[in-house]
């Protein structure tokens, strides 16, 4: 019984022995930089739509941007996000159309809704009207003949 035993520890010392060093887990990804948090929000399909659609209807006179809010990080029910907002460059003013909330993994992006005071999921964001791709539509030619005789004087 003793000599089983022994083998048996023999065994067990020997297999303990024999296995792999277990590999370290990976290390946490890196943040992304702020950035790199504009580059994701200007490549939403809803924004990239709006870009598409807003530089012809205005001749090309009005850009869409991207910029940090600040260099802040926001902190949001235990995560950590930059803020980004999203707007229409005129040629004597801007206008927000929206600010993205992207986390610093870049692995969820919220959006602020300024009018509710609220924030919303992407998901939440792409079914009220401001996020639909579907309904951005160009400007009416009358809006653009004035934007373009105001830019004439």
């Amino acid at each position: 019984m003793r000599a089983s035993l022994s083998i048996f520890a023999a065994m067990l010392l020997w297999a303990g022995c024999s296995r792999q060093p277990s590999t370290p887990p990976p290390p946490p990804a890196r943040p992304i930089t702020i950035d790199e948090a504009v580059d994701i929000a200007l490549d939403l399909p809803e924004v990239r739509a709006w870009s598409d659609a807003i530089g012809p209807a205005t001749g090309g006179v009005v850009h869409i941007f991207g910029m940090p809010m600040n260099d802040d990080i926001y902190r949001i029910n235990g995560r950590e996000y930059w803020s980004v907002y999203v707007g229409e460059d005129h040629p004597d003013h801007v206008a927000r159309k929206e600010t993205f909330l992207i986390r610093l993994d870049g692995k969820e992006i919220l959006v602020e809704d300024c009018v509710e005071c609220r924030t919303l999921t992407l998901a939440e964001w792409r079914k009220t009207p401001g996020g639909r791709k579907d309904r951005v539509t160009p400007w009416p030619p009358e809006l653009i003949k004035e934007v373009k005789a105001e830019l004439r004087k």
